[in-house]
């Protein structure tokens, strides 16, 4: 993110944040949880979600980015697939890579876009909310990790990218079968982005 481009831990309407980019604002992404996660991972996505956070002057996030992560996250310490210590550090590390990115409240307009695209196919909530909340600010760019959101996001006329599939490939082949005996090799917050998005639920 370019420095001064974003209000720390601000809620913006996305009509504020529609009227701000027409008065001559920059390139404003949002990244979906799937593909935010991607920043924490050592392969292609990775570099690609750092690439676009540099050149956006506004990076931006569904309200419920934090809830559907952090849920995400409690999953694998109850599963005991995370230890208690690297849940803190991985949960502290996420609300503070957040905290200047600005959040668009889910209001009737983004219900009523969300309500839209689950009508259009089926859909998981946490994803139709992401996909409302992108359309109603208007964004330049909506990142995604999930094939199907992206090709949804091209259906109701919103300008997507899904991360590279190879990387989520890898991704996957690298994802450790025994996590017990896995995790401690892995490096904080690297180790999460590993199991985190099959933790924050299928479809």
């Amino acid at each position: 993110m370019k420095d001064g481009s974003v209000r720390a831990r601000a809620y913006l309407s996305g009509g504020e944040l529609a009227q701000a980019h027409a008065a001559g604002g920059g390139l404003r992404v949002m990244f979906d949880a799937s593909a935010l996660v991607q920043r924490y991972a050592a392969e292609v996505g990775h570099a690609r979600v750092l690439a676009l956070m540099e050149q956006a002057e506004q990076v931006l996030l569904a309200a419920h980015f934090l809830s559907e992560v952090g849920a995400g996250l409690l999953r694998l310490r109850r599963d005991a697939c995370l230890a208690p210590a690297e849940f803190d550090r991985a949960w502290q590390a996420v609300q503070r890579d957040v905290a200047d990115m600005v959040r668009i409240p889910v209001d009737h307009h983004v219900e009523r876009f969300a309500f839209v695209a689950m009508e259009r196919e089926p859909l998981r909530v946490t994803d139709a909310l992401h996909l409302g909340s992108a359309l109603v600010a208007n964004v330049d760019l909506f990142v995604t990790a999930d094939r199907h959101v992206a090709r949804l996001a091209g259906l109701l006329g919103l300008p997507s990218e899904c991360l590279d599939d190879e990387a989520h490939t890898s991704m996957r082949q690298a994802a450790p079968t025994s996590f017990g005996n896995s995790l401690s090799n892995l490096a904080t917050p690297q180790l999460v982005a590993l199991t985190l998005k099959e933790a924050m639920v299928t479809r």
